[in-house]
């Protein structure tokens, strides 16, 4: 049996309070009459593969409470926090609209954002890893 050398990075804990995405609105429910129009907005960050992934990017350098209370949580969906707060931060769009969105992409169009959200979160880990380390030596 071959092992795999797996980064085993410490869970960051902080009171919700203090997380960017709580304090934008993420979790917010949104006015009936805004629903369509961020659905629609949640669609358009996660079918165009740059401004997602360079938006996601954005999220880890001006969100980085809520980046590592989350990114660091291996029991949570971390590709679907990402996907979220990818569209709360530039357009505001409430979680739940995401996730409305995100069953109206098809196969191929989810697959694709999946892969960009898991290339993020693989540097986060590699670069949260190492400061980490620096931490400790």
């Amino acid at each position: 049996m071959r092992w795999v050398n797996k980064i085993s990075m410490k869970q960051f804990y902080k009171e919700y309070n203090y997380w960017e995405d709580y304090i934008n609105g993420m979790y917010e429910f949104p006015k009936q009459k805004d629903e369509e129009k961020y659905i629609l907005l949640a669609i358009e960050m996660l079918t165009n593969n740059e401004l997602f992934l360079n938006t996601c990017k954005e999220v880890l350098i001006n969100w980085t409470i809520s980046s590592r209370v989350n990114l660091t949580n291996k029991q949570c969906n971390r590709k679907a926090w990402l996907g979220q707060a990818s569209c709360n931060f530039k357009y505001k769009v409430p979680e739940i609209c995401t996730r409305i969105a995100w069953g109206k992409l098809n196969i191929n169009q989810q697959n694709e954002a999946n892969k960009i959200a898991e290339q993020v979160i693989n540097s986060f880990e590699l670069k949260y890893e190492k400061q980490d380390t620096e931490l400790y030596n």
